[in-house]
């Protein structure tokens, strides 16, 4: 979570949590504290009564409703639950929705774009004619073209782990940013995020060809694998196993931060995963964990440091010390 989005983060975490404990008087206390500390928590907070206001609107509220707990600022999000449940529950919705839409984003605009889509904790494994596959791990989306005789996969957010039929006549490249893997007969591994692009190669062998002020081309044999992140190539080995374990339903990692962890796992988790307390956020953690039950992975990660793991609700799960 960077320092920008901080107060829209907090701000959905207190509207989830005095939504569903409204009688709670600290709660509320240590709302309105936080929202006296900075201007920015306040635009935060107004951010999310909009996006209530509209779903309240459109639910047929044409007024607003005197909410039961004097908080202001929160008067103006509280359904009108004595209007009767049918209206209270499209309420609880679209308020959810809303607020999952404003601190995630949707993805509306990468599906337009992509031929295949794997959304939030599903795998998606896709066919080819040629009788190569592409199992696409979660929230990944990737393009398909072939002309020219040759067949071309642009990778446009994820990770994917490709099985090639390989065709000397119809060479197979992957796209991801600023790298070009091409099959020379392989499994390999192909991951695109914001940190930058990886390619490792499970069986057989693959070409990698970066862009950039010094173009590289890199031959990459069972284990190998290449990182590209800005100007910054790196290069090393694994053993060839460990390449596209995640399709396995496993994450592994050394001397990774918990927060770096959590970013790791928020594909596997509808919603997002929060650390919320900025000195656990920086302990380290290794090990090996169950990317289908990413709570509880967590959950063990972080209980050495003394963090805990809270499911606030389907939107939102917060790591922190308390």
């Amino acid at each position: 979570m960077t320092q920008a989005h901080s107060p829209r983060l907090a701000a959905s975490v207190w509207f989830i949590q005095l939504r569903e404990n409204p009688q709670d008087e600290s709660l509320k206390a240590g709302f309105e504290a936080w929202l006296a500390q900075a201007p920015e928590h306040a635009q935060a907070w107004a951010s999310i009564n909009r996006a209530a206001g509209v779903m309240n609107r459109m639910a047929g509220e044409t007024s607003p409703v005197p909410h039961a707990v004097p908080l202001p600022a929160f008067r103006s999000v509280r359904p009108g639950w004595a209007r009767g449940r049918k209206a209270g529950a499209v309420l609880a919705v679209g308020m959810a929705a809303c607020v999952a839409g404003l601190v995630f984003g949707f993805d509306l605009p990468l599906r337009w774009q992509a031929d295949q889509y794997a959304p939030a904790a599903q795998m998606r494994t896709v066919q080819l004619a040629d009788g190569s596959s592409i199992l696409l791990a979660p929230l990944s989306a990737m393009r398909v073209e072939a002309s020219g005789g040759g067949r071309t996969i642009t990778l446009l957010r994820g990770e994917a782990l490709f099985t090639v039929k390989h065709d000397p006549a119809r060479p197979f490249s992957v796209k991801a940013g600023a790298v070009t893997a091409t099959d020379i007969g392989t499994v390999f591994d192909v991951a695109r995020t914001a940190q930058g692009e990886n390619v490792a190669v499970r069986e057989g062998a693959s070409r990698v060809e970066t862009a950039g002020p010094a173009p590289e081309t890199l031959e990459l044999g069972p284990g190998a694998w290449v990182r590209v992140a800005g100007p910054s190539v790196q290069r090393g080995t694994e053993p060839p196993g460990h390449v596209g374990l995640w399709s396995e339903g496993l994450l592994m990692v050394e001397n990774t931060t918990i927060a770096a962890l959590a970013e790791s796992m928020r594909p596997w988790q509808p919603g997002y995963i929060v650390v919320l307390d900025k000195d656990l956020a920086r302990q380290t953690v290794s090990g090996v964990y169950d990317l289908h039950h990413p709570v509880e992975a967590l959950q063990l990660a972080v209980r050495q440091h003394g963090g805990h793991v809270h499911r606030l609700s389907r939107w939102l799960t917060v790591i922190s010390r308390s």
